[in-house]
C-alpha cells in the first residue's frame, strides 16, 4: 500500500532503478548527478525528475545531501520509494521545517513500486502514483485518483502510531523555545515515518553531520543557533572535515577550511564540546550529567 511520506504534487520524467541508492558518496550534492561508479544510475542526473528508488543505502549523511539538493535548487522533483526511509525522508523534512523547501515523498510497496519500473513519465499527487507516457497525462491521472489531497505535515503526524508525552508536546508547542520546538517536530516526523510508538529519554549525544559537505548544512547548524538552539545533554562533535587549529598552515582552501571551521563554531556555540571533533568519542573522555533529551524507538 502506498504511504504519504511528505506530501505534495509533481510529475516529470521517471528516472527508476531497482537498485538502492547512496546519497551520500553516490551523489553529488552540488551538480546532482549520480556518481557511484557501480550504480546503474551512474552519471545520471537526478535534477526535476521523479527519482524512483527501492531504498537508501550507506550512509546517514544521505539525508544531509537530499537537504543540499533542496537548497541548491538541484533535488528530484519528487522521490518515490519501495519501502519507507526515515533517512532520505529526514532531508526533506528539515528542508522544510527550517527553509520552507520541499519535495513529495511516497514509498509504494514492492508491487507498485514494480508497476511504474518501465515507464517514462510518472506524477504524485499525495500518496497517488501514476506513470504515463506524458508528464501532463501521468499528472491529470493522478489528481483525478487521488482521494485525499496532499497531507500536511501535522496531518501525517497526527495520523502515525507516535505518543508524545505532556512534556514532549509542550516541547513541541514551544515552551522551550523556537529551536527545540523545530528540532521536536522533526524528530517526531521522523520517528513516525519509522513507525515509533514513543520517545525515550537519553543522556548524552554524538553529532555525526560536524563534517562539512555544503552550504546546507552550514546553513542548518546556524539556523538552529540563531533560533537559540542549545543542547540538553552533554553532545560530542564529529570530524569537522579540516584541522581547526591548522588548516591554513597546512595549505587547505579557503573554499573548504572557512565553512568547515564556522561549521564547527555553530555547534559550539550550541554548546557542544569544544574538545572533541572526532569520529572515536567513545575514547575521548567526557562528563555525563542528568539531563533531558529524546530519541525515538
Amino acid at each position: 500500500a502506498a504511504v504519504e511520506l511528505v506530501g505534495g504534487i509533481a510529475s516529470g520524467e521517471l528516472l527508476h532503478t531497482d537498485v538502492g541508492l547512496s546519497f551520500w558518496g553516490g551523489v553529488c550534492p552540488l551538480e546532482g548527478t549520480v556518481i557511484d561508479h557501480t550504480h546503474p544510475l551512474h552519471l545520471q542526473c537526478i535534477t526535476d525528475k521523479i527519482l524512483a528508488v527501492p531504498n537508501g543505502r550507506g550512509s546517514c549523511t544521505g539525508s544531509q545531501v537530499i537537504l543540499e539538493l533542496i537548497l541548491n535548487g538541484i533535488a528530484p522533483k519528487a522521490m518515490v520509494l519501495r519501502q519507507p526511509d526515515a533517512i532520505l525522508a529526514l532531508g526533506v523534512i528539515v528542508a522544510q521545517e527550517l527553509f520552507g523547501k520541499s519535495i513529495p515523498l511516497v514509498s509504494l510497496g514492492p508491487e507498485g513500486f514494480s508497476k511504474i519500473a518501465t515507464a517514462p513519465f510518472a506524477a504524485v499527487h499525495g500518496a497517488t502514483v501514476v506513470a504515463g507516457s506524458s508528464a501532463a497525462a501521468a499528472a491529470a491521472t493522478a489528481a483525478e485518483a487521488a482521494t485525499t489531497p496532499p497531507a500536511s505535515p501535522d496531518d501525517l503526524l497526527a495520523a502515525s502510531a507516535l505518543e508524545l508525552t505532556e512534556e514532549e508536546l509542550a516541547m513541541l508547542e514551544g515552551n522551550r523555545g523556537e529551536a527545540a520546538a523545530v528540532a521536536m517536530r522533526i524528530l517526531a516526523r521522523a520517528g513516525a515515518i519509522d513507525g515509533a510508538p514513543s520517545l525515550i529519554k537519553i543522556t548524552q549525544a554524538h553529532i555525526d553531520g560536524c563534517t562539512y559537505i555544503g552550504p546546507g548544512g552550514l546553513k542548518f547548524a546556524q539556523r538552529l543557533a540563531d533560533l537559540g538552539g542549545r543542547v540538553a545533554v552533554p553532545t560530542t562533535l564529529n570530524s569537522n572535515s579540516v584541522d581547526r587549529r591548522r588548516w591554513q598552515a597546512l595549505g587547505v582552501s579557503p573554499s573548504l577550511g572557512e565553512p568547515a571551521y564556522a561549521l564547527g563554531d555553530a555547534y559550539l556555540e550550541m554548546g557542544c564540546s569544544d574538545r572533541s571533533f572526532t569520529c572515536a568519542p567513545c575514547v575521548s573522555p567526557h562528563a555525563r550529567t542528568p539531563a533531558s533529551c529524546h530519541i525515538y524507538r
